[in-house]
């Protein structure tokens, strides 16, 4: 009876782990020569590497929740009006080759969003240009001016705080983020939530 009780324990033991395994997320996950139209939510328990091929279109919303890393390899493009969004515990990452740098001004949706203190504005510049970050409210009143300078082509990512020009907190609402550069401009919606 306890050699049956045993083999009994060993048997859903094994079967517990393939049915562990077969339900986990990948480890380690890359996307290449894929074109993104809708909504789509990638997940891995270690990384996600977005490479070559890979495209959110004007019509996609991407979302990508890794524990540890995001990468965004030359060729991973959002096409002007795309959605995309690095959630935690993952550092998002984008190589330093030149072929990294974007065809056109990319404004990623602010994280977190809706946020309670402060939220990321993550960016690409397609060339050396004066860049002005604006904050609005609703009734398109100038909150804050983030950034109005200079930057180099490539990656960049801004934080705010919450607060006007004054350094004063701004009540509970939604915001528009404007980015301006000398031929683009971009907005973001941004939900301030206190």
């Amino acid at each position: 009876m306890l050699i049956i009780k045993r083999l009994i324990g060993i048997v859903l033991l094994v079967a517990g782990i393939f049915i562990t395994q077969g339900n986990a997320q990948p480890v380690n996950l890359v996307l290449e020569d894929t074109t993104i139209t809708t909504t789509v939510t990638f997940i891995a328990t270690n990384s996600i590497t977005a490479g070559s091929g890979f495209t959110i279109a004007s019509s996609g919303d991407v979302t990508f929740k890794s524990g540890n890393y995001i990468t965004l390899n030359p060729g991973f493009t959002v096409i002007s009006g795309g959605l995309f969004q690095a959630f935690p515990g993952a550092s998002l990452g984008v190589e330093t080759e030149t072929s990294v740098i974007p065809d056109g001004l990319i404004v990623m949706q602010n994280y977190p969003n809706p946020f309670s203190h402060t939220t990321e504005i993550y960016y690409g510049l397609p060339n050396r240009d004066y860049v002005t970050i604006e904050v609005y409210n609703l009734s398109g009143q100038k909150i804050r001016t983030l950034i109005a300078q200079n930057q180099q082509a490539g990656y960049h990512t801004v934080v705010w705080d919450g607060r006007d020009e004054t350094g004063q907190e701004v009540s509970s609402g939604i915001f528009s983020c404007k980015v301006k550069t000398g031929k683009y401009i971009m907005t973001r919606k941004m939900i301030l939530m206190k």
